[in-house]
């Protein structure tokens, strides 16, 4: 995921939405290089620091991340929709947002630290 457009203003810094993972057999991993991240734990605030892609380079040293298509530059972080979509990932929420921008599937926030929701969690959708 990437940003598409940054906005100049954050108008949300903590909050609930929805972000895609992927479903492995020893639990959720980033949906992007699911192969070389670890699993996510459920119910306990992460920081991304620690769950970056375990790339061989100093590339995840960078506090910083260059779209790969528009070449916006923005504070890495876990992206997070805020307009959910049923069925289409989990419901978490987020705190220490750093960027907010749109993506192709709508509004997006960059947090730095996250909290995957149980399943049976209810969360109040941002519309």
């Amino acid at each position: 995921m990437c940003l598409h457009k940054l906005y100049k203003k954050i108008t949300v810094t903590e909050g609930f939405g929805e972000k895609i993972f992927c479903e492995q057999w020893d639990g959720l991993h980033a949906n992007v290089f699911p192969n070389i991240s670890k699993p996510y734990p459920v119910d306990e605030w992460i920081n991304e620091f620690d769950y970056r892609a375990a790339f061989p380079s100093m590339e995840n040293a960078r506090e910083l991340i260059k779209s790969y298509d528009t070449g916006i530059v923005y504070p890495k972080g876990f992206h997070v929709r805020l307009r959910q979509r049923k069925g289409k990932g989990r419901s978490v929420e987020f705190r220490k947002v750093v960027a907010q921008g749109w993506e192709y599937s709508g509004t997006v926030v960059v947090a730095k630290e996250m909290r995957i929701l149980p399943e049976n969690e209810i969360v109040i959708e941002y519309c």
